[in-house]
Formats: C-alpha cells, sequence, structure tokens
C-alpha cells in the first residue's frame, strides 16, 4: 500500500514537472514566433558584414548598395553608391607594389568604412585625387585596435604601403578592453580578439552572458534584457555607462581604463614595429578636439608621443569651424560624416601629407 503511495506520488511529481516543462517550452516558442514574425532584420547598407573566427566579423567582399535618399542630420536627401571590393577593402589598389609615387594603406573602423557615402567621396578617395599616392582603405563598424593590427598584417606585403594611417576615435578605448565594453553603453557585442599584457591574441564575448541569447532566440533576448532592466531600476546593479564617463574625465584611477590606455598603448607599439619591419610609417589620425583641457583622446595622444608616432590632428577644429558657418557635415545619426564631412577630413590629410611627407613632391 505504502509502495503504491509512492509510486502514484512519484507520477505527479513527474506529471507536475512535465507540465511545467511543456508550459514553458510553449510560452517559449510562442513567444519567439511572434518575436520572429515582428522582427525588422539589419537592413541595407548595415547588413554588409559576416562571422570571421579570427577577426570577430568582417566586411563582406563585394557588398553592394544603393540609393538616392541618404538622410544627413539636417533631413536633407543625397545619393549613395558602395561597392566594396575584394577581402572587403573599400577601396583596393591592385597594382600597389608597382607603384614608384608611394602606397598609402588606411585602416580604421566604421569611419574609415564611410558607408554614408559613395566611393569617391570618401575622405580617403579625396585624398587619393589631391596627392601623388596611391591608396587602399579597409574599415569595418566597431574595430578596435587589434582587430586592425590583424588587417594590417594580413595586407601588408600585398599592399607594401609607404606609410600606414590609422584612423581613431574615442570609442576605441572600450574596443581595446574586454572589461571596458563589458560595462560601456557603447558595444559590438560580439565575440573579438584582444591583445593582452603578454602580447598574445585572446578572444572574448565583452557582454554578460545571458546576450548570448540573442544568437539563438529573440524571445529570450527580450526577457533578459527586461529582467536586467526591472533591475536597474531597483538599482541592485549598476546601469552601462560607468567605463564611458571614465573616457569623458580620462580617469586613470578607474583601474579598467588606466588597463586599457596600456593595452592600447602597446597595440600601437605592435602596429609601429610592423610598419617599420616593411620599411613603412604609421601616422594615427586622431578624430578628436586636442584644445580641451580635457580630451577623450588625451590618453592616445600621448601614447603615440611618447612611442614617436606621428599624428595627424585637426579634424574635430576643421568642422566645428564648418557647422558654426551653418553646413551639414554629418549623416543621420550625428556621428558619422556626409560628403562635406568627408571632404573635411579628406583637407586634413591632404595638408598634412603636402606639408610633412610629400614636401619634396611635385
Amino acid at each position: 500500500m505504502s509502495s503504491t503511495s509512492q509510486l502514484s506520488f512519484e507520477r505527479k511529481l513527474l506529471f507536475i514537472f512535465i507540465g511545467i516543462a511543456s508550459s514553458l517550452f510553449l510560452v517559449i516558442a510562442g513567444g519567439e514566433i511572434v518575436m520572429r514574425i515582428n522582427n525588422v532584420p539589419i537592413g541595407p547598407p548595415y547588413n554588409g558584414k559576416e562571422k570571421d573566427k579570427i577577426l570577430g566579423w568582417k566586411t563582406k567582399p563585394y557588398y553592394r548598395y544603393y540609393t538616392k535618399e541618404f538622410s544627413d542630420n539636417k533631413n536633407g536627401k543625397y545619393e549613395v553608391n558602395l561597392n566594396f571590393t575584394k577581402h572587403g577593402f573599400r577601396l583596393w589598389n591592385e597594382k600597389a607594389h608597382d607603384s614608384t609615387q608611394g602606397n598609402v594603406f588606411v585602416v580604421g573602423d566604421s569611419y574609415v568604412e564611410s558607408i554614408e557615402v559613395s566611393d569617391d567621396k570618401t575622405f580617403y578617395s579625396v585624398f587619393k585625387d589631391s596627392c601623388p599616392v596611391k591608396v587602399s582603405a579597409y574599415g569595418t563598424a566597431g574595430y578596435g585596435f587589434t582587430q586592425e593590427y590583424l588587417i594590417m598584417n594580413q595586407f601588408i606585403d600585398s599592399l607594401n604601403p609607404k606609410w600606414i594611417v590609422l584612423l581613431t576615435c574615442s570609442n576605441d578605448y572600450v574596443d581595446n578592453y574586454w572589461k571596458m565594453e563589458e560595462k560601456s553603453w557603447y558595444t559590438a557585442g560580439q565575440t573579438r580578439p584582444y591583445l593582452n599584457l603578454q602580447s598574445k591574441i585572446e578572444y572574448h564575448f565583452p557582454r554578460p552572458w545571458y546576450e548570448r541569447a540573442k544568437d539563438y532566440s529573440l524571445f529570450l533576448d527580450f526577457i533578459f534584457r527586461r529582467i536586467r532592466q526591472g533591475l536597474i531600476n531597483a538599482e541592485i546593479i549598476l546601469p552601462d555607462g560607468v567605463p564611458d564617463h571614465a573616457i569623458e574625465r580620462q580617469d586613470k584611477n578607474y583601474d579598467d581604463f588606466e588597463m586599457t590606455c596600456i593595452l592600447s598603448e602597446n597595440v600601437l607599439k605592435k602596429m609601429k614595429l610592423l610598419a617599420e619591419s616593411h620599411q613603412a610609417k604609421l601616422l594615427v589620425y586622431i578624430l578628436g578636439d586636442l584644445n580641451n583641457t580635457i580630451n577623450k583622446m588625451d590618453a592616445i595622444v600621448a601614447a603615440c608621443k611618447l612611442n614617436n608616432i606621428a599624428i595627424i590632428t585637426g579634424a574635430e577644429e576643421l568642422t566645428l569651424i564648418h557647422e558654426k558657418k551653418g553646413e551639414t557635415i554629418h549623416s543621420f545619426d550625428n556621428y558619422h560624416f556626409n560628403n562635406n564631412g568627408q571632404k573635411i577630413l579628406g583637407q586634413v590629410l591632404i595638408d598634412y601629407f603636402r606639408k610633412n611627407e610629400l614636401a619634396d613632391k611635385p
């Protein structure tokens, strides 16, 4: 009798477990179906990336996009015609190794990718059209120094540059150290390579573990995000943004910011050594106002000066001058540049090269 009762109790527990599991499965499956029906996939020109085992992600080779209705940040419209080339380069010089003028290899993130303008409107195309050099350019949104170093290392032999121009901005602090990215409001949110203190490449997913859910389930991702926001609202956990405030203040008392400055400098050193081993010169093009008492780019500028790496400055000052004149220089996101803004960035590069690198050229 007791054995039968025990068996009956165990069956009840089993049925309860199966019922709960089935209900959870139906809720998750139903939620997933609803989320996927209503999900709007990333559209062009922002769907031009693919995963890569070494780089984390990269731009798709030969990606194409065209529109007559791209928006600036004042509701103006203009034409954009994108034609990426081999290896995902925005500009690839097939005969670069035959150049006697000097080859320039431009590397960076979304500011080099420049999907907001047509091929002939990028700042490096403006530069190429005005200086006796040949130019190749590779940029992918979200890239940090380590990914950019790997790109340099992969293609430096093919392109045989005399100059390598690294374009950098303040979000590179976050991109260069996974613990900064883990707590930042700005994040690419994908597994990527980072250089560690031993100068070895290691890979991290720089976000809380539950954000991996988005790769498998839109519904679970939605639930986890709502739970996290509730914990933030209840002041149980801190919101993202602590690293971003440290960057604003250039606060090396914040341990993670001090570490990302060290790691950023280490990658810059490796870039310089790579360039010099191929008889090339590394130039770091700074997007940032260097005249403020505290500037978000101060630490990177200091690292460049300490290691005798040439810097190209003036872009921020010149863009501000044009904005004060009422000119529109940004695309709709208020960060990246439209045709006019690209022309300004190109002019800064032209002026630097004519003064410092091409003084003996006609």
